[in-house]
């Protein structure tokens, strides 16, 4: 019998770019992961740069860290793509598996409106051992 190919996933939904540096996590484990009780520094920047139809003019919206089940954890105010320096956040969370997530509103240059929803790569906080 033949083998039906898979369906391609779907494009991703057009948002503006979230630009997030993470510290260097702990070597060995893969992915960005932590030690308990680590203060996190994170920069955060969000820009112009999307892939909608037209080009961005302004995007803004509020950012949240939540678990990768979609859990918001904590409400870190709000991030703009017109704040010039990227923003630099502190987190100590404990252990668990989380993103940073930015949900807000791009205005396009033809003047519409496009509701966002972005998020970081996932971070792991280790439980303590």
């Amino acid at each position: 019998m033949p083998r039906t190919p898979p369906t391609p996933p779907p494009p991703p939904h057009p948002a503006p770019r979230l630009h997030c540096r993470f510290p260097d996590g702990l070597a060995g484990p893969p992915g960005l992961c932590y030690a308990p009780g680590s203060r996190i520094t994170i920069t955060v920047r969000l820009t112009r740069e999307g892939d909608y139809a037209s080009p961005i003019s302004s995007a803004s919206g509020s950012l949240t860290v939540e678990t990768t089940e979609g859990h918001t954890v904590l409400d870190l105010g709000t991030l703009s793509s017109e704040e010039g320096e990227p923003k630099t956040i502190e987190l100590n969370l404990p252990p668990g598996r989380y993103r940073l997530v930015v949900s807000g509103t791009a205005t396009l240059a033809d003047g519409s409106e496009r509701d966002f929803v972005v998020r970081s790569r996932p971070l792991q906080v280790l439980p303590a051992v």
